[in-house]
């Protein structure tokens, strides 16, 4: 009865006897999600074997599997647990899968998406090697690309070589515009993720490759290009389109290797475009960077919900610039600024911010400078600030607050 009324992403600790727990295990709504991959907290690495036998307890209601970085992992068992869960709604079976090639072959992928008609997210890896004609095939097919409004396809092993022509295959709204008749549905891919390895990556080349297919691309809602050794020129190129796209929500700029020359074009790109979330952490922004990226987030720029600026090397001057700026503006809910140099000077900054905008509701500070003087300040003026949801100042030196603070 209780699991019933549970939502899907509901979380119960019971304390059970033997005998109930081989009647729960016979309770299928118990395993509509199976989270296994490397981020689940799944001590022991999980097998085809073990795979197959806990997918099998769902008696065919799975609706989330996820299997990220399970080395003992065969495509094999995947594809067996795929085509006996016709609910799936995620899927994630990204890296290390067991074999010599991890990467999926664009096959495989069509028949996961052949075999789970309720899919909205799959993230694979995809083999580099696959001919971009394959992929255009492979995307054409009505029955494949059927009713997916969020297609998450993420890509590692890119080179520039190949950027260029896997950007073209999976850019539906540029490259399919011919090959499908416009009167159709046609639910074209609105996710693009761009991963790569140490070795093999997007770079400037690549980055200029895909800025070219961004002006009004009707489709894309999400682009991810995160550890892609993106430059300046390349972040340049990037805004340029950005600027001409009015579809796009989501940019992943993080762990790229531009520095403020990009972050200002970013900067100036972002108020005329649809932009949403941003996320730049792990770039070389600086006091800067954030200064120029400033103007960008006040009333009169762009409808940031959620802004990534962690470990960016931003001190006071440049937290000021931005906190200032975010006064007025009412869209921006979520601020992750961890991993920056943010002191007390910084954190008075932000007191004021929050003290005077009442619709943030996520703040991140850990791992700044902030001191016990900043953290007095934060604290006064949070508890007025009745939005707040989630507030983080972890492995800051605050040390001993002074007693009148007390």
């Amino acid at each position: 009865v209780l699991v019933k009324y549970l939502p899907i992403d509901a979380v119960v600790r019971l304390s059970l006897s033997a005998k109930s727990l081989l009647e729960i295990l016979h309770c299928p709504e118990l395993f509509r999600k199976l989270h296994l991959g490397r981020d689940s907290g799944v001590a022991v690495a999980v097998n085809d074997a073990s795979l197959l036998a806990l997918a099998s307890l769902s008696q065919g209601s799975l609706q989330v599997l996820d299997v990220t970085g399970c080395p003992l992992l065969s495509h094999s068992a995947l594809l067996n647990v795929v085509r006996s869960q016709p609910d799936l709604r995620r899927i994630n079976a990204q890296q290390d899968l067991k074999g010599e090639n991890s990467s999926f072959t664009v096959g495989q992928v069509e028949e996961i998406l052949l075999c789970s008609p309720l899919l909205e997210e799959l993230g694979v890896d995809i083999c580099h090697k696959t001919a971009d004609a394959e992929l255009l095939a492979l995307l054409r097919n009505d029955a494949a690309r059927r009713a997916l409004d969020i297609f998450v396809l993420t890509l590692h092993y890119l080179t520039e070589d190949t950027a260029q022509e896997l950007v073209s295959a999976l850019t539906l709204g540029v490259n399919l515009a011919e090959a499908v008749d416009d009167s159709s549905d046609n639910p074209a891919a609105r996710t693009l993720c761009l991963g790569s390895t140490l070795t093999q990556h997007l770079g400037d080349a690549g980055a200029v490759q895909l800025a070219a297919l961004l002006p009004g691309n009707p489709h894309l809602a999400m682009l991810d290009v995160q550890r892609n050794y993106i430059g300046d020129a390349g972040a340049v190129e990037l805004a340029k389109g950005l600027a001409q796209n009015t579809v796009l929500r989501q940019l992943n700029l993080t762990l790229n290797s531009f520095s403020q020359e990009g972050v200002r074009a970013i900067a100036a790109a972002v108020p005329t475009s649809a932009c949403q979330q941003l996320s730049m952490g792990h770039v070389g922004m600086a006091n800067a960077g954030a200064e120029a990226l400033a103007p960008a987030m006040g009333p009169a720029g762009a409808p940031i919900t959620q802004l990534e600026l962690h470990f960016c090397g931003i001190e006071d001057d440049g937290i000021a610039a931005l906190a200032r700026s975010l006064k007025d503006n009412t869209t921006l809910r979520e601020l992750n600024l961890t991993g920056n140099r943010i002191g007390d000077a910084g954190a008075a900054e932000l007191a004021a911010l929050m003290s005077t905008n009442s619709c943030i509701t996520c703040l991140l500070l850990d791992s700044n400078c902030v001191q016990a003087k900043g953290s007095v300040q934060l604290a006064k003026a949070l508890v007025k600030h009745r939005a707040l949801r989630t507030f983080s100042l972890g492995g800051n030196p605050i040390g001993e607050a002074p007693n009148a603070a007390k």
